[in-house]
């Protein structure tokens, strides 16, 4: 669970929507989150958005609204899950895509890109086991613990990105290759512990990290059903889990979104 600083965004404090994190004020995140969780036990938002904006079209603020409500009212609009799960997993993205350092704190008339959300219900939601491909990653009965985009950060309660997903499972639990490749590091990385790389044929990186052993070497040519390691928990880690990221020319890309390039 390797993270990089988001950096901080400056919005003037008499634009601001949502008051300051801290103490019980009601534009608090979780106190707004559950306010657009009520969207699914049939509530209303105070301004909802008639439908789902094109992917080209920005979504412009309403005075009023906070983020965790439009991305609630986005998803219904799609017809996909608005659980507190699904809105935190868009409000991240959301924030990540428009360069938002607090979600709390948006304004009015600032114009939203959404078409991330498009693409929300691709992976899979924190806590839930590993459907289709992502069950072939990590042996035995796995679940994704933390999503790709903006999170808290485990150590320091900061909103952090997040270039990869982690995959919790016992350790020990052997991890396969996810794509076709051949073995471009096996050894020690700071932050990420034990890490193998793997670079596909066609020049996309996958990287897997705090395992507790390498099963494969530098230089090593290895396909989607090559064991390369093995789950364990070292580096910047909570506990026994995969971190899995995929990068093309250094740049994360959300796993969820990669599956089809990946897969081989």
């Amino acid at each position: 669970m390797h993270d990089l600083a988001v950096s901080t965004q400056r919005i003037h404090p008499q634009a601001a929507v949502a008051t300051p994190r801290g103490g019980s004020h009601p534009g608090g995140f979780q106190d707004l989150l559950a306010a657009a969780c009520d969207l699914d036990r049939g509530g209303s938002a105070r301004t909802p958005h008639p439908g789902p904006l094109p992917p080209s079209e920005p979504r412009i603020v309403q005075a009023g609204e906070c983020l965790s409500s439009i991305c609630a009212g986005q998803l219904k609009a799609q017809g996909a899950s608005a659980s507190p799960q699904a809105i935190q997993a868009a409000v991240r993205k959301v924030a990540l895509a428009n360069h938002i350092a607090d979600p709390d704190r948006i304004r009015s008339g600032q114009p939203l890109d959404l078409s991330g959300l498009a693409r929300a219900g691709s992976g899979p939601a924190p806590g839930q086991a590993t459907p289709g491909p992502w069950a072939g990653l990590v042996e035995g009965a796995v679940a994704v613990s933390s999503a790709f985009g903006l999170r808290k950060d485990p150590f320091t309660g900061r909103m952090r990105q997040h270039n990869g997903i982690d995959v919790a499972a016992p350790a020990g639990s052997a991890v396969t290759a996810f794509s076709s490749g051949r073995v471009l590091f096996s050894g020690w990385k700071v932050g990420y512990g034990n890490t193998v790389v793997i670079r596909g044929e066609d020049g996309v990186d996958s990287l897997y990290g705090h395992v507790s052993k390498a099963l494969v070497q530098v230089g090593e040519q290895v396909d989607s059903h090559t064991p390369i390691a093995r789950v364990g928990s070292n580096g910047r880690s909570t506990g026994p889990h995969l971190h899995f990221e995929v990068r093309r020319n250094g740049q994360a890309l959300d796993p969820a979104t990669q599956v089809a390039v990946l897969k081989t």
